[in-house]
């Protein structure tokens, strides 16, 4: 009888704890500097990502651009960070967020990151 109480725990704990994983960050974009026309790269990585990744830079959604903004890593798998090529003042200069929306309609799973600068310096 002792075991089949413990086989149930053991059973209903490895389930409980497999259907409550929220999403979380495993790393944050942080404070970056670029020359111009350098790459930069915002690190974001997200574990138990069931949403979708986005971007913002002073508070305005990012679309991914290629040739300018792109996936450094891959989304599906957690990895979030961004790449930007040929870095410009008038464009990059900045503060961004990475964002990662809840994982269902219902669910309040959905993230933002702490706001990280990206200075391009002057030439």
């Amino acid at each position: 009888m002792d075991n089949i109480l413990w086989v149930t725990s053991f059973v209903f704990s490895v389930l409980t704890g497999i259907a409550f994983c929220a999403q979380e960050f495993e790393s944050e974009p942080k404070y970056t500097e670029v020359n111009p026309g350098n790459e930069a790269l915002l690190e974001c990585k997200v574990l138990n990502k069931a949403g979708s990744c986005i971007w913002q830079k002073d508070r305005k959604p990012i679309g991914m651009f290629s040739g300018k903004y792109e996936w450094a890593g891959n989304p599906e798998d957690g990895d979030c960070s961004l790449l930007i090529l040929n870095s410009r003042l008038d464009l990059d200069d900045g503060d961004w967020e990475c964002q990662v929306t809840a994982s269902a309609f219902d669910s309040r799973d959905q993230l933002t990151s702490k706001v990280a600068q990206l200075v391009v310096r002057g030439k």
